[in-house]
């Protein structure tokens, strides 16, 4: 009898562990809330994964806190503009499937061009646009083409320099090269580069009142403190044509611009005359 009534309660007994198994089992895999916003909660483990193991438990912390309290501000100053915009102004559904279109077209577009497309500009192609359409390349600021060297003013043979910048053989560029690499404050011996003025004048600290002209002999201006030679080839004034080598870069995206619109207008209409002969739409009249 004892014996019955023992291997019944053993039986009770292990049904209740197991039960007690499933529920304390069933308790620690339950999300722990940290934190609410209206009906909306913020898990641990929703964020349990952005920590890297490399920091250490005070970093990781802060962290946690910095994450948690901007969630709450993000989500208390969502719900304060949702609660107070009308009913209209809340429903952006039709947006967002605008948004959404225009994305997914706006990828395709893109893979298709990356795929496709030679975006490469010729130089033909650039002197031949620029050659059309001059009158649109027009200067707004004054601008000069020059070669210039900024020297301290207490440099042995300094006035050597303006005898090579007078004359531009290869033997005198190098020799100014080796010369400013090592006296010159600032410098340009290339004779093709182009320079706004007041940039220039920025950057070799001249006075705006300062003036450049054409001349066949290096133009000097000194201080107290330094010495600036210019030997300018071009000048340019507001109302003349931007030079082809300042225009360039914009007429090469110009350029790449027409034909990306070119090339997604004949994919568009190819796409529409394959869908009409395999019958994908129609138009009811």
């Amino acid at each position: 009898m004892y014996k019955k009534y023992y291997i019944i309660i053993w039986f009770v007994a292990a049904l209740l562990g197991l039960g007690g198994c499933k529920y304390f089992n069933r308790k620690s895999t339950a999300k722990i809330a940290v934190a609410r916003v209206g009906d909306k909660v913020l898990y641990e483990e929703d964020f349990a994964d952005i920590f890297s193991t490399v920091q250490s438990p005070e970093d990781s912390l802060k962290l946690r806190q910095n994450y948690i309290e901007k969630w709450v501000r993000d989500e208390v100053l969502f719900l304060n503009a949702l609660n107070n915009l009308t009913d209209s102004l809340k429903n952006k559904q039709e947006q967002l499937d605008l948004y959404y279109r225009s994305l997914i077209r706006y990828e395709y577009e893109k893979g298709l061009i990356n795929q496709r497309l030679d975006t490469a500009v010729s130089d033909k192609e650039i002197a031949e646009y620029y050659n059309q359409f001059t009158e649109s390349f027009i200067l707004k600021r004054k601008l000069c083409k020059t070669l210039f060297l900024v020297l301290p003013n207490d440099l042995p043979k300094k006035d050597a320099t303006i005898q090579w910048m007078k004359t531009e053989t290869p033997e005198n560029i190098d020799s100014l090269q080796k010369y400013c690499l090592r006296y010159g404050v600032k410098f340009n011996l290339n004779s093709n580069k182009w320079f706004y003025l007041d940039d220039l004048y920025n950057e070799t600290q001249m006075p705006m009142t300062f003036q450049l002209t054409n001349s066949e002999s290096p133009v000097v201006y000194n201080d107290s403190l330094k010495m600036v030679v210019f030997k300018v080839n071009e000048l340019r004034a507001p109302g003349d044509p931007l030079p082809l080598q300042i225009a360039a870069p914009t007429i090469r995206t110009i350029i790449k611009n027409k034909s990306k619109v070119g090339f997604i207008k004949r994919m568009e209409g190819d796409v529409y005359q394959q869908a009409e002969r395999k019958g994908i739409f129609e138009i009811y009249k």
